[in-house]
């Protein structure tokens, strides 16, 4: 994921920190494609409303899915952009 963020982060003054879980077995059944297209957008989006000097954290993990054979991975991007007002919620 470092290596998506480098091409946005160029010339910005912004911190970039990420943490991973890591996974038990490196062998997932996902649409990597859709994936990372959803998490480039959002970081993207993070990039372009975040002012310089201001941060962005990616963060993934993981807990059981419905069996041991499943997992349910969580991805949270925070940043201190703009945010969005109430009235667009």
């Amino acid at each position: 994921m470092l290596g998506i963020t480098n091409g946005f982060l160029i010339d910005r003054n912004l911190t970039f920190t990420a943490s991973r879980a890591k996974l038990e077995s490196p062998y997932v059944l996902a649409d990597a494609v859709r994936i990372r297209e959803v998490l480039v957008n959002i970081l993207s989006n993070a990039v372009k409303f975040t002012n310089d000097g201001g941060t962005i954290h990616f963060e993934t993990d993981y807990r059981p899915g419905e069996d041991d054979r499943h997992i349910v991975v969580r991805y949270c991007i925070s940043d201190t952009g703009v945010g969005m007002t109430e009235e667009f919620l």
